[in-house]
């Protein structure tokens, strides 16, 4: 499980694979996604392809103002 916003930075930045493919698959809770949304900016198109973002946050990024964050939701299988 990732445990704060600093660390899901660092694994979706890392060059190993394996951090790497953490970044992607652990799950986090609704607090630290909003963290990272609201500390790392640039970072919310790796929220959206987290495997296990809870739908209440990409409703949050369903309204985003970038369109390719609008976009990278409207891409999720799960979205409504």
């Amino acid at each position: 499980m990732i445990q704060s916003a600093e660390q899901f930075v660092f694994l979706r930045s890392s060059n190993d694979i394996h951090l790497y493919q953490q970044a992607a698959n652990d799950s986090a809770t609704e607090e630290i996604w909003h963290d990272v949304i609201k500390k790392y900016p640039d970072m919310k198109v790796w929220v959206v392809r987290n495997k296990t973002i809870p739908l209440s946050i990409l409703e949050i990024l369903s309204h985003d103002e970038d369109v390719n964050i609008r976009h990278a939701v409207g891409m999720k299988r799960r979205c409504s």
